[in-house]
């Protein structure tokens, strides 16, 4: 939070040819070493959750050869060619989607835990196999929501669980705040203070988050923030063009 602080500082100082404050400078530095510290204590333990990982891969076999599917899912895949598979228990588009996931897999060596990508790869095919517009427009909800092949990318999963309909309502108004803000921020950039630019990177930041990992929009926690931020940005835009 004091890093973005400082960027925003520097930004706007750059902006209106400011001299920066020597707090901010010194916030800088102390931004630096915290990200230092933070890259070296995180980074590692990220490095060593990938080696796990990759050691892992070779664990799930497929026909005598690694496979490009996690384990749970190849048992699914195996019990639906032995037609072991009630459509009351996953749906024939939800089954041949399933199919259409291995062969993708094994034609482009999709790695076997890489769960997100096989998770984008069924929700595309099952959208294909139901060919249903109704479900394009109002989303499969709990039809796609199976097993680990529940997307957790948030931004893809609302379009699947809520269609294009549910995905403009949910997300639709806090996309018009950010282009607005956006928009206000580039036409008015030498007006912008440090306080607008940490409303608009937080709000940026929530659907950097919501694309890559997920569980903003759908926490309630995190969702206030979003709120909040959002509030704060309009009355922001308010008070600029009310004192213009």
């Amino acid at each position: 939070m004091l890093g973005a602080y400082a960027v925003c500082e520097i930004v706007t100082a750059i902006l209106q040819k400011h001299k920066l404050n020597k707090f901010v400078i010194a916030g800088i530095i102390a931004s630096v070493i915290a990200v230092i510290c933070l890259i070296t204590v995180i980074g590692s333990n990220t490095l060593a959750r990938r080696k796990h990982l990759k050691d892992i891969q070779g664990n799930i076999v497929d026909k005598g050869e690694e496979s490009h599917i996690s384990g749970s899912l190849l048992k699914i895949k195996e019990r639906i060619d032995a037609g072991q598979v009630e459509e009351d228990e996953m749906s024939k588009p939800a089954q041949q989607s399933v199919l259409d996931l291995y062969n993708y897999a094994n034609e482009h060596k999709v790695i076997n835990n890489d769960m997100r990508r096989q998770q984008v790869i069924y929700n595309i095919y099952l959208i294909k196999n139901q060919a249903n517009p109704i479900l394009i427009l109002f989303g499969n909800g709990y039809m796609a929501n199976f097993r680990e092949l529940v997307m957790e990318t948030e931004m893809l999963a609302l379009i699947t669980n809520f269609g294009i309909l549910g995905f403009v309502l949910y997300i639709g108004p806090f996309i018009c705040i950010l282009v607005c803000g956006i928009i206000y921020g580039l036409k008015n950039r030498k007006r912008i203070d440090s306080e607008f630019l940490m409303y608009l990177g937080g709000i940026l930041f929530s659907f950097a988050l919501s694309t890559l990992s997920g569980y903003t929009f759908f926490n309630s926690s995190s969702m206030m923030f979003v709120v909040v931020l959002s509030t704060l940005l309009i009355n922001k835009i308010k008070r600029y063009k009310f004192n213009n």
